[in-house]
C-alpha cells in the first residue's frame, strides 16, 4: 500500500477510474481507506457503465460497491443511498420502479443524491428539472399523452443530438421506444423500423 497509494489516490482525484481499479487489484489486504476509495471508484464506473449501456458489468460494479460501504467506518451514504437507484435501472429497464424501494429512497434521499433521476423514472412531470435530457424526454412525453405525435417527434429528437455531449443508454432507451411509437401512429413505418432497430441495438448491447 505505501508504494501504491499515492498513485491510487491520483487517479481517484483525477477520475480516472480504471486506473485506480487496476491497481486496487493489485492489492491484496484493504484497510478503511482503501475500502472507502474502492466503494466510490466502483459507483463511479458502475454509473458509468450504465449510462454507457452495459447494465450487467455495471449492477458488477454497483454491487461491489455496495459490499465495499461495509468494509470501511468511513461515510458512504451517497452510495447506500443510491446505488439501488442504479441498479433498480439495470435489472430492470423497462420499469425500474418495480426493483426499487421506493418508500426507503425517498425517506434517506437528499437532492445530492440523483433525485433528478427518481423524479424522472417516475415519470413526474410537474419537477423541475435541472437536466435537459430528463426535462426534454418528460416534455416530448406531454405531447404524446395529447397526441400531439409531430411534436413530440421534434423534441424527441432534440434530446437524441444530446447524446454527443451527454450520453445517457437509459433515457436513449426511452427515447427511441417513444420515436418508433410516434413515427407508427403517423403512419411513417420506415422511421418506425428505424427505431425500432435502434432500440434493439441497446438492448443487445445491455446484455453485456
Amino acid at each position: 500500500k505505501k508504494q501504491i497509494i499515492f498513485y491510487i489516490q491520483e487517479a481517484y482525484k483525477e477520475s480516472r477510474y480504471d486506473d485506480c481499479i487496476n491497481m486496487l487489484e493489485r492489492l491484496s489486504d484493504f484497510d478503511n481507506e482503501l475500502n472507502y476509495i474502492n466503494a466510490f471508484t466502483s459507483f463511479a464506473k458502475g454509473k458509468q457503465l450504465l449510462r454507457d449501456g452495459y447494465l450487467e458489468s455495471a449492477q458488477k460494479y454497483l454491487n461491489l460497491a455496495l459490499q465495499k460501504c461495509k468494509e470501511t467506518m468511513y461515510d458512504t451514504d451517497e452510495i447506500k443511498i443510491t446505488a439501488p437507484l442504479y441498479l433498480s435501472i439495470a435489472s430492470n429497464i423497462l420499469s425500474p420502479l418495480l426493483e426499487l424501494d421506493v418508500e426507503k429512497y425517498q425517506y434517506a434521499h437528499t437532492k445530492a443524491y440523483d433525485y433528478e433521476l427518481f423524479k424522472y423514472i417516475s415519470l413526474d412531470f410537474d419537477y423541475e428539472y435541472e437536466e435537459v435530457m430528463f426535462k426534454k424526454h418528460l416534455d416530448a412525453k406531454r405531447c404524446l399523452k395529447i397526441y400531439d405525435y409531430i411534436g413530440a417527434i421534434k423534441i424527441l429528437k432534440e434530446v437524441e443530438e444530446l447524446k454527443n455531449s451527454n450520453y445517457n443508454a437509459y433515457v436513449l432507451f426511452g427515447v427511441y421506444t417513444d420515436l418508433e411509437n410516434a413515427y407508427k401512429q403517423i403512419g411513417d413505418f420506415e422511421n418506425a423500423y428505424r427505431y425500432a432497430t435502434k432500440r434493439m441495438a441497446l438492448i443487445n448491447a445491455f446484455k453485456s
